[in-house]
């Protein structure tokens, strides 16, 4: 996918008095291309050449919303492209180093934490287009003010939600991020309540992390998300093996489980399911480097079946 035309025309578009409406109606005529885009990207199964395009898209994006700060399908786009970045080609780096090098770590989780919060914060300002001030609702009393949205939000609550577990995952040092763990919850509730079937059903996948996660949450309730998000089609199964293998298998103290789901990723074809070939690759990574640290999670090979 090129679009070094488009994007050089639209940010001169955007630095010449008067252009505002040229410029919006490139927005519009963008913002198809760039969510058609997205899909080819995830298609691919060389992260080394997918990173700079989505980079470059992204930057497109930002440009894009300095123009039309409100374009709702533009804030989704960028929702979505900044957790894609984070999860496919920053997270990753944490693969690379061992349990001696910590600042490093601590220098990618930052990172990724930043980016997180940037796809949160583009998430909320979509939801903010048709609900003035439901940010600092949400905040207050994220279940009453989640029953604001409606159909045409689910999406943006989906991926909002999504990107805000993401933050809290990679920034557990920051109170701020941690206490929102039932916002995270209540966005991603309300989106299934109005549309489960969202990007085929993809809310699910994220429910059951959140089950396992919060306090006082159900690793019953999160398995049935979990199955259920499975029983949709075989397209996501690896992110949705390793990932159940690092949050409801390692919660229940489930190692043969554990092993068992990383090595069905690892033995997964992602060439048989080509418009997911991204996210598989980075999950059989991300598999690989879970089971080389298998111990770090069980203590002394103890497991509850």
């Amino acid at each position: 996918m090129r679009l070094g035309p488009a994007a050089g025309l639209l940010a001169a578009l955007t630095w010449l008095p008067g252009c505002s409406l040229v410029a919006n109606m490139a927005v519009n005529s963008i913002s198809g291309l760039l969510a058609e885009g997205e899909a080819v990207l995830r298609s691919d199964d060389d992260l080394d050449l997918v990173k700079a395009p989505l980079a470059n898209n992204l930057w497109l994006m930002e440009t894009m919303l300095e123009t039309s700060p409100e374009h709702r399908e533009m804030l989704l786009s960028a929702t979505k492209g900044f957790l894609l970045f984070a999860y496919g080609f920053v997270e990753p780096d944490l693969f690379d180093l061992d349990f001696t090098q910590f600042e490093e770590k601590q220098a990618v989780r930052r990172r990724a934490a930043r980016l997180y919060r940037r796809a949160t914060g583009y998430g909320m300002r979509g939801l903010e287009v048709n609900h003035p001030g439901i940010e600092a609702r949400l905040r207050r009393d994220p279940e009453a003010a989640a029953a604001e949205l409606e159909v045409d939000d689910a999406a943006l609550a989906l991926w909002t939600g999504t990107a805000l577990g993401a933050w809290i995952a990679m920034d557990t040092d920051n109170p701020e991020a941690t206490a929102d763990l039932s916002l995270m919850g209540a966005l991603l509730n309300r989106s299934r309540e109005l549309d489960d079937t969202v990007d085929d059903g993809v809310v699910y996948d994220y429910l059951s992390i959140y089950e396992v996660s919060r306090i006082g949450g159900s690793i019953d309730q999160g398995r049935e998300y979990y199955e259920h998000a499975l029983g949709i089609g075989p397209a996501r199964a690896p992110v949705l093996w390793s990932t159940w293998a690092e949050t409801g298998s390692v919660a229940s103290g489930n190692r043969e489980e554990f092993e068992t789901l990383l090595r069905q990723t690892l033995d997964f074809d992602i060439d048989s399911e080509p418009g997911a070939r991204l996210l598989n690759q980075v999950a059989q990574e991300r598999a690989a480097w879970l089971l080389r640290n298998v111990d770090d999670y069980f203590l002394d090979g103890m497991q509850n079946p």
